[in-house]
């Protein structure tokens, strides 16, 4: 007799709390790509970008690298690893260095929205 598991499904490659597949839709989102998009530069189904994105299966090793092409990102942040030039401020807390990069994927305009209310708090406190 077949019966589902009740255990939870663990999230694929999670990486400081977030699963490949979120960090693949999140990637996808700020570059501005639609599934289809992302699956026609890839060689792959809509149904398989949604099937990584929501954790059901990982990418195959061979779309990794032309996902993060398609993505306009380093094959190391598709897989949850320190971005590119991460290292570069040392004395910079890894959460404001992941808070900078999640702001620099937002649309152009919520970026100059934060700079400002950033601008703002600096300047009543300095």
């Amino acid at each position: 007799m077949w019966h589902m598991s009740t255990r939870p499904k663990r999230p694929i490659l999670e990486v400081n709390g977030e699963s490949l597949g979120c960090r693949i839709r999140r990637l996808r989102k700020a570059k501005g790509l639609t599934q289809g998009e992302l699956g026609e530069a890839l060689g792959v189904s809509v149904r398989a970008v949604c099937s990584y994105e929501r954790d059901e299966c990982a990418p195959p090793a061979h779309v990794l690298l032309p996902m993060a092409e398609a993505l306009g990102v380093d094959i190391r942040q598709v897989m949850g690893a320190e971005a590119v030039g991460e290292e570069a401020e040392p004395g910079l807390e890894r959460r404001w260095v992941r808070k900078l990069r999640d702001i620099q994927e937002l649309p152009e305009r919520q970026q100059r929205a934060i700079m400002q209310v950033l601008d703002m708090a600096l300047k009543s406190n300095g």
